[in-house]
């Protein structure tokens, strides 16, 4: 399987560089002139590839907790709130769609055991979570729900977000409607720390 480096830089010729960062391609040339059809077939073929290569993930684990957990989710007027792995502990900040400024924001703090990280790992991978892209984005839609996510474990990460559109247990983007498999992923987050994540 290939891995996917956010930083990576391969010399092709003393004279061109390829580099990539964060999904980004930059070519440098310090002679333009003597680049050949062939180094030029050479970069366009090892670029592609390296793109490509950003999107992959490890398997799922089935236990443990994760190297990394954030996750948000909240929308225009709506309220949201956000997960994150702290060592070995689950926050959860929830601030709710008729919070006011000086009004306590709700916390969570837990401490999963390996039967609620199995359980996880399992609604996870059900949901399709690895197969999902980095981006969801609804056309046309300027406010509603938006969410995140950043999973890293069993060597992969999962980068992923959107705006008004969700994923379901193949990667599919679905525009405005919430797909069961997302509701799974959100459901699996809530077990972890005990109480809603989302309203």
């Amino acid at each position: 399987m290939l891995a996917w480096h956010p930083e990576r830089s391969l010399r092709l010729r003393s004279n061109v560089s390829i580099f990539t960062r964060s999904s980004m391609l930059i070519i440098s040339s310090r002679a333009q002139s003597h680049c050949t059809h062939r180094a030029a077939t050479i970069l366009l073929t090892v670029a592609l590839a390296l793109i490509a290569c950003s999107d992959t993930t490890a398997p799922l684990p089935h236990e443990g907790a994760p190297a990394a957990l954030e996750f948000s989710i909240g929308g225009y007027g709506g309220g949201g709130s956000r997960v994150t792995l702290v060592s070995d502990t689950v926050v959860m900040w929830r601030v709710s769609p008729a919070w006011t400024p000086g009004t306590p924001i709700d916390t969570v703090r837990v401490v999963p055991d390996s039967a609620a990280w199995r359980a996880f790992w399992s609604a996870t991978r059900q949901a399709g979570a690895d197969q999902w892209r980095g981006q969801y984005n609804a056309d046309g839609i300027v406010d509603g729900l938006g969410w995140d996510l950043r999973l890293v474990a069993g060597g992969g990460q999962i980068v992923s977000y959107g705006s008004n559109a969700y994923p379901d247990r193949s990667g599919k983007k679905h525009e405005g409607d919430v797909t069961d498999d997302f509701r799974r992923f959100v459901a699996a987050l809530s077990d972890l720390v005990g109480r809603s994540v989302w309203f």
